[in-house]
């Protein structure tokens, strides 16, 4: 019994990793600036390798002040 309750845990942990979120940090740099009479555009690059799966993106570095239209 003891045995078995063992292997149990260990899958269940081994599944919970295996589910892991993974969360990457990018930091872009500007490539293209336009700019209009009551704002501007400005358009960042970076290329980055994802994982297969799930992954959460977190942009460093941008204005609080962007507008998302």
């Amino acid at each position: 019994m003891k045995k078995l309750s063992v292997l149990l845990l260990f899958i269940s942990t081994s599944m919970l990793q295996a589910q892991e979120i993974v969360e990457k940090e990018i930091k872009s740099q500007i490539s293209e600036v336009t700019v209009f009479l009551d704002g501007a555009q400005i358009i960042r690059e970076k290329e980055t390798d994802l994982v297969k799966g799930t992954s959460h993106l977190k942009f460093t570095g941008l204005s609080p002040f962007i507008d998302t239209k």
